[in-house]
């Protein structure tokens, strides 16, 4: 799937442990098939089946209470000819619904800034943009948060565009922005009401 891509670094290079870790102890993972061939899949961990060093939770300092409450969509995939089909839509609400079934408040996933597609996606289902970091060895991600309990009102008289990159995403991070949707030249950001 990885030489499909637009830019290979869109999908971190996780190892076969990750994924039988997710089946047998951490979470789930949903495929789709066409004719008996897998051509997306999407990755699923419940906080508190996941080692604390692997909850997105704590990139965003979730208290250690709230970690057990994470559903982290963790990776998707979808083969080239496949794509545009609406299938990583799909796994994403399988996900979330996966996630609310089991009682997860704090909904957490990571995207690399520039795939518009996952970014676009994932905003679709309230999540918003909360952080920008490096992670899985040094890949540039943005971390997206959605508290099904309510979210924090956001001020759009206020909101404007940012573009995506790191220095400027940090800096709207940083003012107490957050990114809540796409668009034209980057992320349309808001401060949180006060």
């Amino acid at each position: 799937m990885r030489s499909t891509l637009p830019d290979p670094s869109f999908l971190a290079d996780d190892p076969q442990e990750f994924f039988a870790a997710h089946i047998e102890d951490w979470g789930c993972i949903g495929g789709v098939e066409d004719d008996g061939e897998l051509i997306a899949f999407g990755v699923l961990g419940f906080g508190a089946q996941v080692p604390a060093d692997e909850n997105f939770g704590r990139l965003i300092g979730l208290s250690p209470d709230r970690l057990a409450t994470v559903g982290q969509p963790d990776g998707v995939a979808v083969l080239g000819q496949y794509r545009g089909k609406g299938l990583q839509k799909l796994l994403l609400r399988w996900r979330l619904d996966q996630a609310r079934a089991k009682g997860c408040r704090d909904i957490l996933s990571t995207c690399e800034p520039r795939n518009r597609v996952s970014l676009k996606n994932m905003l679709s289902f309230g999540m918003r943009v909360v952080k920008f970091d490096y992670l899985f060895g040094g890949l540039p991600r943005v971390v997206l948060h959605k508290d099904t309990a309510g979210d924090a009102a956001v001020d759009m008289a206020r909101a404007a565009v940012v573009p995506v990159t790191p220095d400027s995403l940090s800096q709207a991070f940083a003012r107490g922005e957050v990114g809540v949707e796409l668009a034209e030249g980057g992320l349309l950001m808001a401060p949180t009401a006060n």
